[in-house]
């Protein structure tokens, strides 16, 4: 020093120089840089160290004693202390080391039902549990921890049919739509039942219900038997099993009952067999829809052949003086007597006379004009 802030310079001359001064250009990066007159000029020299973690070069830093060593900053790492933080390398201190970064997502695991929340912080929570009150009405609810918080999710569809709302069901899809169960529909399987709405499988669909009345129409000659089952039966046909086939009763066949049947039908044309289980039973015949004697209702191949039709269903015989007997096949009895027939006004007359009793036991009414004396002497 030759004076303040003066040094020799080595050549006889004081020249100006200031010791200490911040300087750069001195020859190590990590190191601060300082003026120094030992020279005989100012120079800049090596000083203290820089702070670790200061940049000298492309991933390097210092490493706070003056040295410069490799290091990259920014980096994904995992030993960062925070478990819901991201892990990042850092060179502040002069060395890589993993801090914490960024907060990690919600519902990121921190551990045995624990849980991210997003803001950092490992809160519990247990997912998979059944729970309520989720936003879709046919999704079933389970706990979730998606979000960082316990909360109630959709999770899988509930089964079809399940109600969703008044006149409303879960289709099996996750979806809820309209259907209303119960209703009379006609579009169901079986032609032979009714049909009504069902919603079971989430969709509205008409299923057989009840077995339909017998005698039901399902078809052409087919009706329904009264079980579910269709059968074939014709109606309107002639037969001659019905139950009043011999009381002058024509048959025809019916399907009322969910089977062919013979059925009582209009009455049977007068002149046809007929046996009305009365005690007059040879060779009776219908007339008018009723079961009538042959002497009383005939047809002129049934009078004998000397009657003829009498135009009233009886038969008569002709050129006949009154009193004659005239025997028509007929076993009718009136008393305990013996009957014999005996011409009356041209219509022929049974009659039974009782030996012992003053009496007449006729087998017809008495004709206009009888004479009880002629017919019972």
């Amino acid at each position: 020093g030759c004076g303040s802030n003066l040094v020799c310079n080595g050549s006889g001359m004081c020249v100006a120089c200031t010791t200490g001064q911040s300087c750069t250009g001195n020859p190590n990066i990590c190191k601060n840089g300082a003026t120094s007159c030992s020279s005989g000029s100012m120079t800049c020299v090596d000083g203290s160290s820089k702070q670790a973690g200061t940049n000298c070069g492309s991933n390097l830093v210092c490493d706070g004693n003056g040295n410069c060593v490799g290091c990259t900053a920014g980096q994904s790492c995992t030993t960062n202390p925070s478990i819901c933080k991201n892990g990042a390398t850092s060179c502040s201190s002069g060395a890589m080391t993993c801090i914490d970064g960024g907060n990690k997502s919600g519902g990121v695991s921190c551990g045995t039902n624990m849980v991210c929340d997003g803001n950092g912080a490992c809160v519990a929570c247990t997912a998979g549990g059944a729970c309520t009150g989720n936003p879709s009405v046919c999704k079933n609810g389970v706990y979730s921890c998606s979000t960082g918080a316990m909360t109630c999710a959709d999770g899988s569809n509930k089964m079809g049919g399940v109600s969703c709302g008044t006149n409303l069901v879960c289709d099996g899809n996750g979806n809820c739509g309209a259907c209303t169960a119960n209703q009379n529909c006609t579009t169901n399987p079986n032609i032979c039942y009714t049909g009504v709405t069902s919603c079971s499988t989430g969709t509205m669909v008409c299923n057989n219900s009840q077995p339909k009345q017998a005698g039901t129409s399902c078809g052409t000659n087919l009706v329904c038997n009264g079980n579910g089952a269709c059968v074939s039966c014709t109606a309107g046909l002639s037969c001659t099993t019905n139950p009043s086939a011999s009381r002058c009763i024509t048959g025809v066949t019916s399907c009322n009952t969910g089977a062919q049947t013979c059925i009582d039908g209009g009455g049977a044309p007068d002149g046809a067999g007929c046996n009305d289980g009365n005690d007059c039973t040879y060779n009776d015949v219908c007339r008018a829809g009723v079961c009538s004697g042959v002497a009383y209702s005939c047809l002129a191949s049934q009078c004998e052949s000397s009657s003829v039709c009498d135009g009233s269903g009886g038969c008569k015989t002709t050129n006949v003086t009154n009193g004659t007997a005239c025997g028509y096949p007929d076993d009718c009895t009136c008393c305990t007597c013996g009957s014999t027939g005996t011409c009356q006004n041209g219509i022929c007359h049974y009659k039974t006379c009782c030996n012992t009793q003053a009496c007449c036991c006729l087998a017809a009414p008495l004709m206009s004009g009888d004479n009880l004396a002629i017919i019972c002497p």
